[in-house]
């Protein structure tokens, strides 16, 4: 079983299927170097994401997303200026996933940074960056076959003011997808490790999301 190559081919059609991007409020052609080397989310993970879904040109649970988001501004003492809302950044991601067509299904991330400089230096001008890729309509299709899940055993979730972030920093999740084919390709059972912080329940029919942070 050959999985790690599938999954490469995944990435490869998604970056070639983003052909512009949102940097702070400006469309971009896809690819350009955009970072800094003294940017706060590349050298300290000092920085916060949320990951998206749009269909049919509305973004689902968006208020949700933009909520958590906003605390995080707050928890990290962010300092954004008034007129950047959650309702102006939803007109950009729509406008960004029409200009990318994938405006019916899509998956986006937007990812926002304190700014650059040193440790006890940094200039505060925040940057933001939002990205869009097309889904395959295969993703609302319930899965009827199951997962079997299983827990990476190498790294342990804290427990503190930061736990609800989704931030920059996500080093055990990064290590964990990395260990779920590997266990895959060890067993041949579907086993994955879950790194992600939402699971849905479905029984019945219904739905429920459970949020493990």
């Amino acid at each position: 079983m050959n999985v790690i190559p599938e999954i490469r081919d995944d990435i490869l059609f998604l970056l070639l299927a983003m052909q512009f991007i949102n940097v702070n409020g400006k469309i971009l052609e896809a690819g350009k170097t955009l970072i800094k080397p003294d940017d706060h989310s590349y050298r300290y993970g000092e920085g916060l994401f949320e990951t998206m879904k749009l269909m049919e040109g509305r973004i689902l649970l968006g208020g949700l997303h933009f909520e958590r988001l906003f605390n995080g501004f707050s928890v990290l003492k962010f300092q954004i200026p008034k007129l950047f809302t959650g309702q102006g950044l939803e007109k950009e991601i729509i406008y960004l996933c029409k200009k990318n067509n994938c405006d019916k299904l899509a998956k986006i991330r937007l990812s926002v940074s304190r700014g650059s400089g040193g440790l006890y230096d940094c200039d505060e001008e925040w940057q933001y960056l939002i990205e869009c890729w097309p889904l395959d309509n295969i993703i609302n299709q319930l899965n009827e076959n199951g997962l079997v899940i299983d827990i990476f055993p190498d790294a342990k979730k804290s427990c503190d003011v930061f736990s609800n972030l989704k931030s920059a920093s996500h080093l055990p999740y990064v290590v964990a997808a990395r260990f779920a084919p590997t266990q895959l390709q060890k067993t041949f059972t579907g086993r994955l490790a879950c790194n992600n912080s939402d699971l849905p329940l479905i029984k019945e029919k219904e739905t429920a999301t459970t949020c493990f942070t």
